[in-house]
């Protein structure tokens, strides 16, 4: 089972490095991952397992960076780093940090 604890968005920087590239709109999705387990005391529960995040961007970086690590800085400072791996289509290589 699958819940979207989380849904950050507004206006970021995206960097290659030290590099600034453009300012964007950024939608960030984080789901929680849940496990459904038993047990002889409790009955049945949920314990939290993954975190997944995904990413959206508008407009997408230029599509000559495909396969390039970028950062995402956000408007509350945080960063958030990507892969881009085709036009409009970004992995997440990590988590949230500041």
């Amino acid at each position: 089972m699958t819940d979207l604890p989380e849904c950050l968005s507004g206006k970021g920087s995206v960097f290659d490095r030290e590099k600034f590239l453009a300012v964007v709109q950024y939608e960030v999705l984080i789901f929680q991952e849940y496990i459904d387990t038993t047990s002889l005391d409790k009955g049945p529960s949920r314990i939290p397992g993954l975190k997944r995040i995904e990413c959206r961007l508008d407009p997408s970086p230029a599509t000559n960076i495909i396969g390039n690590r970028l950062t995402l800085v956000m408007d509350d400072g945080r960063k958030l780093d990507f892969l881009v791996t085709g036009e409009n289509d970004f992995r997440t290589t990590g988590g949230i940090y500041s």
